[in-house]
């Protein structure tokens, strides 16, 4: 297992820090116990207030603290572990549709790819991990059976990545996106953990915050409270605390709609590729040596563009092979414009596909240290950096507030004279594209004909003596056409229609295929 260690990435630093800027309510108890309560006079009530704004004075000023960092760091690591303790226990399949319970440990990495490649003569690799008898954010070795690991997904689904999890390799375009689909749907699943750590780590500190807060008042106020006890039952909030979390939530609920919206792409992207089109924005980066590293993510980026501020959310995968690194870099179709001019400031999207191999470099420093607690090293590399180097990227899986892709506050990945990255597309021009559907329609297959099934299988069962079914997509509103197979997983010949339209000629795919989710 390598459970999501909870990077807080978002609201960590208002959590902590806001107690500086707290008002506080209260308000008089009608009754106590059962029995009816005399109300305080209106100038004790006054003099309580007084004493309790000389409290908020101490805290404002620092001379009071309502809870010490040692008591919050307990607090989230008890959080933690309430809600992380649940990382491996079977959940809903994270297939969009799907109702079956998911296994127990899906790999997000290959373990016969990307984790096998950086791994130690016995098969480890060195991983954040908490240590909760300790509180702290310690690497740990982890087997290989165990590291990248989530409930993902159900039996069945989990066979859509046999192909290349037996390989070992990403050799085909569809081999990408399904890579991708691994891990943006842990992302979903762990960005779902982080809202409930979040929620528990607020109710804990805030309790904890009031009883401090309680106690301080009442001591300020003991003489007033001596001669009327009814005092004690007033009830002494914090408040902001509330407000900071709700403005979290509302960012980190809007992250997870995209992350979900981008399963969506990436499922029917696979369909997508099957017929030269990509269906999501992917950027393919390759680095001709192997880095020490494995990781993948999601982080979000905050820029303004044409005077409008945007929000990117954008998910990055780092497979070392044995001779060179593959970085995938990626976002909804609809973000493509915001990737790409992202990328762009970065110097890695450009005019033709070189790229500068150590800003490269930098891009996955920056989001190995901001971006993502999803990270693998090799265990002899990681023992010779410096403590320092470890310490500090430990100490960046806690979090330090800041958003998005901040550049990386030191070099740690390898750097070589021979290092030469380049972007490869994943499919070929569109130009290239475009001839072959030029060739179709030579033989004879139009790409563009109104929607009329019986048509259909009247053309197609003319030109090849076929049978044609129809069947209506599990995921989305498509409906197939295809040829019946002539034996179990043959091949047939498919089209798809969506809102009254083809998508795409008619194409020579396995029966298993036609449906890739069916």
């Amino acid at each position: 297992m390598n459970a999501a260690v909870g990077r807080h990435r978002l609201a960590r630093r208002g959590i902590e820090k806001k107690q500086t800027q707290m008002s506080v309510e209260f308000v008089n108890p009608v009754g106590v116990k059962g029995k009816m309560i005399a109300p305080v006079p209106a100038k004790v009530e006054m003099e309580f207030a007084e004493a309790v704004e000389r409290v908020q004075q101490r805290v404002r000023d620092g001379t009071a603290s309502l809870a010490t960092d040692s008591e919050i760091k307990k607090l989230t690591f008890d959080s933690q572990k309430l809600v992380y303790g649940n990382w491996d226990k079977p959940g809903p399949c994270q297939y969009a549709g799907c109702g079956e319970r998911s296994i127990r440990r899906s790999h997000t990495l290959q373990r016969a790819g990307p984790l096998a490649a950086i791994a130690s003569t016995d098969n480890h690799v060195i991983a954040p991990t908490l240590n909760y008898a300790r509180a702290k954010i310690e690497y740990a070795r982890r087997g290989l059976d165990q590291a990248s690991t989530f409930a993902g997904f159900c039996p069945e689904h989990e066979r859509l990545f046999e192909g290349f999890e037996n390989r070992g390799t990403l050799q085909h375009p569809r081999e990408y996106v399904l890579q991708l689909y691994r891990t943006v749907s842990r992302e979903a699943v762990r960005t779902a953990f982080d809202i409930a750590h979040h929620e528990k780590q607020a109710e804990t500190v805030s309790a904890q915050k009031t009883k401090t807060l309680t106690r301080l008042c009442l001591a300020e106020a003991a003489k007033l409270v001596s001669r009327y006890p009814v005092l004690r039952e007033y009830q002494l909030t914090p408040a902001g605390m509330s407000e900071e979390l709700a403005e979290w939530m509302t960012v980190a609920a809007t992250d997870l709609g995209q992350i979900r919206a981008m399963i969506g792409d990436l499922q029917l992207a696979i369909d997508a590729i099957d017929q030269g089109a990509l269906g999501a924005h992917i950027h393919r980066y390759v680095l001709n040596g192997r880095l020490p590293i494995t990781l993948s993510g999601q982080s979000a980026v905050n820029f303004q563009l044409d005077d409008e501020p945007h929000r990117l959310v954008l998910f990055v995968t780092v497979i070392p092979e044995a001779t060179r690194t593959q970085i995938l870099i990626a976002s909804r179709s609809a973000h493509a414009a915001l990737l790409d001019h992202h990328l762009s400031s970065l110097g890695l999207l450009g005019p033709g596909n070189g790229v500068n191999a150590d800003a490269l470099l930098g891009f996955v420093e920056a989001f190995l240290f901001h971006g993502t607690d999803h990270w693998f090293f090799e265990e002899a590399y990681w023992k010779s950096l410096p403590p320092a180097s470890r310490d500090a990227l430990l100490a960046a899986v806690v979090g330090d507030g800041k958003l998005g892709i901040d550049a990386a506050p030191l070099q740690i990945l390898p750097r070589s004279p021979r290092f030469v990255a380049t972007r490869d597309p994943l499919l070929p021009a569109r130009p290239a594209r475009k001839q072959r559907h030029a060739a179709r329609r030579a033989r004879g297959w139009s790409e563009h004909e109104p929607l009329d099934l019986q048509q259909s299988y009247r053309i197609l069962a003319a030109r090849k003596d076929l049978t044609l079914v129809a069947s209506r997509d599990n995921y989305s509103d498509d409906i197939h056409v295809h040829s019946k197979p002539r034996r179990k997983d043959g091949w047939v010949f498919a089209r798809s229609i969506r809102a009254g339209q083809w998508r795409g000629g008619w194409r020579r795919v396995r029966a298993s295929r036609v449906d890739p989710f069916g």
